[in-house]
């Protein structure tokens, strides 16, 4: 369940959110490399990306 904070936090323009429940996978803030020259430009706001490994994964809906 999300929690209710959030949801309005989600209705805000400009925000992305990631919701885990459990260790399902990895992250880590890209800051150089082709990955992260590739979307700065393309946005040149853009400080790191972030790159997500998910081990598993169920949708719930």
């Amino acid at each position: 369940m999300v929690p209710e904070k959030l949801m309005e936090i989600m209705k805000q323009d400009g925000v992305a959110a990631i919701a885990t429940l459990g260790s399902k996978g990895k992250a880590a803030f890209i800051t150089s490399g082709p990955d992260y020259d590739f979307l700065k430009a393309k946005y040149s706001w853009v400080r790191a990306n972030l790159a997500v490994t998910i081990d598993s994964a169920v949708q719930t809906w």
